[in-house]
């Protein structure tokens, strides 16, 4: 099977089975080990038998309702690779806007000065570790209730060498119990 015809058939697979068609792509490149260039510019490409097994068996767990980003353990947002498994959500691309308007607005009102913010509901740490990485003047931390979403997002913190305080705990109350007083809180 070539590379143009693995696209073609998880696009018909995917779309007669009611999932988005452009799902194969992401998981071609996975099994590949290359980009949407790579994939691109060797269309006419042979891919091995265990290549178009492991690709087959990608696309049928989809199929089945696993999300890909579970079967290949990431998910890219704001333009990092975020390790991701069943104990935390996917970060959404919407959120990525959220970042947006959060750094636009601390801007705005605070200019370069230090702040204290607070991810509430961390996840895989998404959001928390992506405002430390983009600014620098803020000290960010970080709450969630399930310690295996701690774990989570502590990985993607050290991987991506973000300075992050974690917190487990429900909602606001380890900054309750820390004294710890918080400039701006986001979700």
């Amino acid at each position: 099977m070539r590379v143009y015809e693995a696209l073609k058939w998880a696009s018909s697979f995917l779309q007669e089975n009611g999932r988005d068609e452009n799902a194969g792509e992401i998981v071609l490149c996975h099994v590949l080990k290359t980009n949407r260039t790579g994939i691109l510019m060797n269309m006419r490409e042979e891919i091995t038998e265990e290549q178009e097994k492991s690709f087959t068996e990608f696309i049928h767990k989809h199929v089945e309702g696993i999300p890909i980003q579970y079967m290949i353990g990431y998910e890219m947002f704001y333009g990092r690779s975020f390790f991701v498994n069943e104990e935390v959500l996917i970060p959404r691309p919407e959120t990525e806007e959220l970042i947006v308007g959060v750094l636009d607005r601390i801007e705005r009102h605070f200019g370069n000065e230090e702040l204290h913010i607070a991810d509430i509901g961390t996840g895989s740490g998404a959001i928390s570790i992506t405002l430390a990485l983009e600014n620098k003047n803020l000290h960010v931390y970080t709450v969630d209730i399930a310690q295996e979403s701690i774990e989570v997002a502590k990985e993607n913190a050290k991987t991506l060498g973000a300075d992050v305080t974690f917190y487990h705990g429900d909602l606001l109350s380890p900054f309750y119990e820390t004294g710890q007083k918080l400039d701006v809180v986001v979700s």
